[in-house]
């Protein structure tokens, strides 16, 4: 891969556009969490998988819907 490439969209691009750009990759973005019992995939939220925090992206899991919907 090209580090160009990335270093350049990186360098260019809004903190909106790397935020959509993420939203359209969120059903491939899978977080691994270590629990007691082993390692968990978490996949991200369909409403809402990326949001911003500040200057931070938020990545929002089905896990931590199911906390704040409770």
């Amino acid at each position: 891969m090209n580090m160009n490439i990335i270093l350049e969209f990186y360098n260019n691009t809004t903190p909106e556009e790397k935020k959509q750009l993420l939203n359209m990759m969120a059903r491939d973005i899978i977080i691994p969490y270590r629990k007691k019992d082993g390692i968990h995939d978490y996949e991200l939220c369909e409403e809402n998988p990326v949001s911003m925090n500040g200057t931070a992206f938020q990545l929002n899991t089905k896990e931590f819907s199911k906390h704040c919907n409770s």
